[in-house]
């Protein structure tokens, strides 16, 4: 096995993408010495990396014919760096042969198969290979934590969305400045903390099912974890993901926590009529790849109501939440318990 990550550099033609689910590759239009075969596969925009809502000039270095117009604007709000590019090539030219990181690369490339297999992009080699280089230099760069099951999906929903670089910038400071890589340590500190800031808010919102869950044995990581490690991109269907990272690139945790509490909220008559704990889990579990559709049903308020996951992302959005409390939660738990 080859120490050297593969890297796929090619001179491409610029070619506008084709309306169809697996676009063609193509080329940033700034001159570079080589250019990856990735383009964005969304159809937010024309993937011309422009938005109305955006007030940055026409020679904004961050705008890119391989982004569409939401990423951009998550690359503002991340605080993607302008020169983005560079650390990101360097990276993948560096080559690696420790043991530990030959162990990270064997996990990435079997993940690999089971990354969106329904999506014809990433079950096509142009795609496992960007996802892989993302992967690879990510693992690079934060080597003492690696890689771990779940940055593939994080790391594929924003790949759908933009180019190769703004994705291993986004993918760092999502581990970084949002905490993510908390969830990834040994025993998951981050997501044991957020579980317990989650059962805080469920005992004074949801105070019947939390007790009803206490009397079940149903501890919230049963539920939570993948929620939590993949920022729900793993259950939401691809095209929809795009709602959940726009909220969290600007909420934060606090829109995780409202998410999980509206998904909760709008399924506590059925949980509470649930007599056992198999009942219970198999009410949230199901909420798995493929049974998306059948999940947002369950959360319908009645029969007539539309609701698609866009606008599930609205409601919890416009939430309130106490994030004063959450954050004396997350970094001082026992004074918060004392002062509410």
């Amino acid at each position: 096995m080859s120490s050297k990550p593969y890297i796929e550099l090619a001179y491409v033609k610029k070619a506008k993408p084709k309306p169809n689910e697996l676009r063609d590759a193509t080329v940033d239009s700034r001159p570079k010495s080589f250019q990856f075969r990735h383009v964005a596969q969304c159809f937010c925009s024309d993937t011309n990396g422009n938005s109305s809502k955006i007030t940055c000039s026409e020679s904004c270095p961050l705008k890119s014919p391989l982004s569409c117009r939401k990423a951009h604007k998550w690359c503002h709000i991340a605080g993607v760096p302008h020169n983005s590019e560079a650390l990101y090539v360097e990276l993948l030219k560096t080559p690696l042969s420790t043991r530990k990181y030959l162990t990270h690369l064997d996990q990435i490339e079997m993940d690999l198969l089971r990354t969106f297999p329904d999506v014809p992009y990433f079950s096509s080699e142009v795609g496992r290979e960007s996802l892989k280089r993302v992967l690879c230099a990510v693992t690079k760069y934060n080597i003492k934590l690696g890689y771990v099951q779940g940055m593939n999906f994080l790391a594929a929903s924003l790949l759908y969305h933009t180019s190769e670089s703004q994705t291993f910038w986004m993918m760092l400071i999502l581990l970084d400045k949002y905490e993510l890589k908390e969830n990834f340590k040994p025993d998951f500190p981050g997501l044991m903390r957020h579980c317990y800031v989650v059962d805080f808010l469920l005992e004074r919102r949801l105070p019947r099912l939390g007790q009803h869950f206490k009397e079940m044995m149903i501890t919230s990581p049963m539920f939570l974890t993948d929620w939590c490690l993949t920022l729900f991109t793993r259950q939401i269907p691809l095209r929809y993901n795009y709602k959940i990272l726009g909220n969290f690139f600007k909420q934060g945790w606090g829109f995780f926590y409202k998410l999980v509490l509206l998904i909760l909220r709008r399924l506590e008559t059925r949980l509470l009529a649930a007599a056992t704990r198999e009942d219970i889990l198999s009410i949230i579990k199901p909420f798995q790849p493929g049974d998306w559709k059948e999940f947002v049903k369950l959360l319908k308020n009645s029969r007539l109501e539309k609701l698609s996951w866009k606008k599930l992302a609205k409601i919890a959005k416009n939430d309130n939440i106490d994030m004063e409390l959450v954050s004396e939660l997350l970094e001082r738990p026992e004074s918060a318990l004392e002062k509410y």
